[in-house]
């Protein structure tokens, strides 16, 4: 052992005598309760304190405690160190000086730790009772909007910055302790009221940090987690329902303020992929991705989130009837209408994913509403000959009869038969590649193995196939 180490342990080991001697003589005891009784007066604040005067005495007792602290640290005390902090803490968290009491609550760590101060049960309740007592206050001061409160824009903004911060920077500190638990109830609960507030941007910033604190902290998704996310999610489409555009500007800020729930969406599919029961993700967040993605116009990604949400086929082909059915119905004239290769999509992708019943299901809600187009006309005229290129009705009911009939040769020759539209729509080719290996053992061509993966990672990430058509 050094001759430094040596004399460093003696002088730890003097102190410690010296404060043992200073409790036994009641000496120790005495400051403290002097010092506790005025820590208390200070604190006691009036209701009616100007605003100013109060701050100023919240930041006098800050500033005496930390001080009495720092001496208790070099009296090698951790007890009295940490009794004295933890009892300030909760009350400066209980009139909702929560930065204060934040410089208090890790000095006060940071004593425990220096004294080598054993950890209790009491010790354990009472950073509890400090743990309750930021989430009171953090809850409190969620700023209102302007109109709620009276502040103008600029303070009732600057609020919700501070709020974010804080609500952060312990979601942070939960994930670091592995309490992904606590980590999501505190982001989910600030997140919403940011939302019911307008905030979006800065919901956004703490429900991402959210799903990340889950994931790194391997928090099982119950139905309770997924409650809540489908709060946050309805809490974002109400906020983003309450903007109303008046400029090509305000259009654009909109449309970015959307991709952040898409965005958000997304990451809450990948994080219920990982730590829940089903493949590809919960199917109620799938389908909520899909109303977004719809309501954006980006359908190709909607038709994916409905078929991996088992979405009810009667409602998916009441939004394809609110499109514009087209003037073309054949293939070899040009492209078809987006009703129709967007039903192609959604029966494609069900039997890529093995679910014959509700590609079937979806086909016959379609063709049940089309009332203008006569579905066995089409399909007798596909199969006459000549006939070269099939409707997308009548390729979707072929593809659908030769997979329940495991006919290889029939999937090869129906997919030729359509291949001016498969060209159309690359997107499709994975899908039907997909199809090719589960029903015929039909192997893909190389070059479409990563195509294939990529397409796999989209339905589990709730990842787009691309925009609009």
């Amino acid at each position: 052992m050094s001759a430094a180490v040596a004399r460093r342990k003696k002088q730890l080991l003097i102190k410690k005598q010296k404060a043992a001697e200073a409790a036994s003589s009641g000496g120790s005891a005495t400051e403290y309760d002097a010092l506790t009784v005025r820590l208390n007066s200070l604190l006691d604040i009036p209701d009616g304190t100007d605003k100013a005067e109060a701050e100023t005495r919240a930041y006098e007792a800050l500033q005496l405690a930390q001080g009495q602290v720092r001496r208790y640290a070099k009296q090698i005390d951790g007890d009295n160190a940490f009794k004295l902090a933890s009892s300030i803490t909760i009350q400066l968290l209980s009139r909702g000086y929560i930065g204060m009491a934040n410089q208090l609550s890790t000095q006060m760590i940071d004593a425990m730790t220096e004294t080598r101060l054993t950890l209790t049960d009491g010790i354990l309740d009472k950073l509890c009772e400090v743990d309750s007592g930021y989430k009171t206050a953090l809850a409190a001061i969620t700023p209102k909007t302007p109109e709620e409160d009276g502040t103008d824009k600029a303070e009732a903004e600057t609020r919700a910055y501070e709020a974010l911060q804080l609500a952060q920077g312990q979601v942070r500190r939960y994930a670091k302790q592995i309490d992904g638990d606590n980590a999501f109830k505190l982001a989910s609960s600030i997140t919403i009221q940011l939302l019911s507030r307008g905030y979006i941007g800065m919901a956004n910033q703490l429900s991402t940090q959210m799903i990340d604190a889950m994931t790194e902290t391997r928090l099982t998704l119950t139905d309770g987690i997924l409650d809540k996310l489908c709060e946050v999610d309805s809490g974002y489409k109400t906020a983003l329902a309450a903007i109303t555009p008046k400029t090509p500007e305000e259009e654009d800020e909109k449309f970015r303020l959307q991709k952040l729930l898409m965005t958000f969406l997304r990451k809450a599919i990948k994080y219920s992929d990982d730590l829940g029961t089903i493949r590809y993700g919960d199917m109620r967040l799938h389908s909520r991705l899909g109303q977004c993605a719809w309501d954006m116009e980006e359908y190709l990604e909607a038709m994916m989130e409905f078929a991996l949400a088992e979405e009810n086929p009667e409602t998916v082909v009441d939004l394809l009837f609110q499109l514009p059915k087209g003037d073309n119905d054949n293939a070899a004239k040009g492209p078809v209408s987006l009703r129709d290769s967007l039903l192609t999509h959604g029966v494609v992708i069900f039997i890529s994913l093995e679910n014959l019943r509700d590609a079937n299901s979806l086909l016959r809600a379609f063709v049940a509403k089309d009332t203008e187009r006569d579905a066995q006309k089409l399909a007798t005229n596909y199969m006459m000959k000549g006939k070269k290129h099939p409707t997308h009705v009548a390729f979707c009911g072929s593809l659908i009869r030769i997979c329940e009939t495991d006919a290889a040769p029939l999937f090869s020759w129906i997919l030729k038969s359509f291949n001016v539209e498969l060209n159309r729509h690359p997107d499709l080719k994975p899908y039907t590649a997909k199809i090719g290996r589960l029903y015929f053992n039909i192997q893909p061509p190389p070059n479409m193995l990563n195509m294939m993966e990529n397409m796999m990672t989209m339905m589990s990430a709730g990842g787009g196939m691309g925009g609009g058509m």
